[in-house]
This record gives C-alpha cells, structure tokens and sequence, in this order.
C-alpha cells in the first residue's frame, strides 16, 4: 500500500507527497473525494483513479498549450514538470500526442528552419533547436528537407542591414562583422558576401553613370 506523507497548500492547489517519492497537484476538493490524510494508506483502486484524474488534466493543458503555439516534445514535458505531474502521467501524455501527431520534432524543426533562415545562420538555428531539445540527427533531416543555405541567408541580411552602417567607415564596417558573426555566422563566408555586396553596389553605381 502507498502512504500519504505530505499535504501542503501550493498556490490554489495541494501538493500530495507519497512514502514512494511521487508528487502532485490536487484542488482541495480532489483531496476531499479521495479521502486522503496525512499518514494514511491508500488503496491501489484510489491510487490508479488519481493517475488517471492526473493524466485527463495533463492532457487537457497539453492541449491548450499547443493551441496556442507550436511545442517541441521537451517543451511539452518541462512544462507538465513544472506542473507537478508524475513522470509515468508525462509519459502517457507524450505517447498520446506523439500517436496522434500533435507534437512532431522534425515537423517543428523544419518549420522553425524556414521561419528563421532569413535572420540566422544554419549554426545558430542548430543551437536553438537543440536548446529545445531536438536531436542532432532530426535537425540535419531537417535541414536536408528544406532548401536553407547559409550562403542565401547571410545574403538576405547583409542586403537588408548593410544599409543602416556606414560601410566606408572601418568601425562601422566592424560592427557589422561583429553582428553578423553573432548571429552564428563564419568570419570568411561574411568577408566573401561583403565582397560581392561592395562589387554589386560599384556595378550598380557604373550603370548609373
């Protein structure tokens, strides 16, 4: 039989600690249904009924997060930690959306490669998906699927943000390094697109004359 160690308020809920190390969140009234106390044993049936209670509200605020907005599976399962939720509930939840298609990594991480391959290096966006807890490996199928180049992109930045410096002047000209190579990308591949971007403005300048 499981014990009941500890009920403690926590915000608008109780936090229930079981002799076995679980915890979790339930409203008083959770508390008042199953009968539970402090010291007191419960029944494997109460047990398997707070699970499921458990899992059902898990579900329902996996949900209403990823109607909001799109979600790596470890965003989703920090999440449901910080809830309190027992990690054989998170389990369950992440199966049920994985098996319905509601979180999908790869889905995600081509998404996010097209959505930020215009602002960010190909190296940039790699550290930011894996911060997010993506695999190596599902981020280079992701790559592969799209057709982002690191070349295209520093392109398209270097075209729109050239404007705002003053490139003939030397410390401007090394801020922009500096923010281009923040954003990820390579010394030498920045020097050889500000190569081309001063010959095509010097072409544009002769076809003005």
């Amino acid at each position: 039989m499981i014990r009941v160690v500890r009920i403690e308020p926590y915000k608008n809920r109780n936090k229930v600690v079981l002799d076995n190390g679980e915890k979790f969140l339930l409203y008083k009234g959770d508390i008042r249904k199953f009968k539970l106390e402090i010291n007191q044993e419960i029944s494997k049936v109460t047990y398997n009924e707070i699970k499921q209670l458990l899992y059902e509200r898990g579900k329902e605020r996996a949900l209403y997060i990823l109607d909001k907005t799109f979600k790596t599976e470890k965003q989703i399962k920090d999440k449901l930690i910080q809830g309190m939720y027992p990690e054989d509930v998170i389990k369950r939840i992440i199966e049920f959306l994985k098996k319905y298609d509601i979180i999908n990594d790869k889905r995600y991480a081509s998404m996010y490669i097209e959505y930020k391959g215009k602002t960010r290096s190909g190296r940039q966006i790699s550290q930011d998906l894996m911060i997010k807890g993506i695999s190596k490996d599902i981020i280079s199928e992701s790559f592969e699927s799209t057709d982002y180049s690191d070349a295209d992109s520093l392109k398209k930045i270097i075209d729109k943000r050239a404007k705002r410096y003053n490139l003939d002047d030397r410390k401007d000209l090394q801020k922009l390094y500096q923010y281009l190579m923040g954003k990820g990308y390579k010394y030498s591949d920045i020097k050889n697109e500000l190569s081309e971007y001063f010959e095509h403005l010097e072409s544009q300048f002769d076809d003005e004359i």
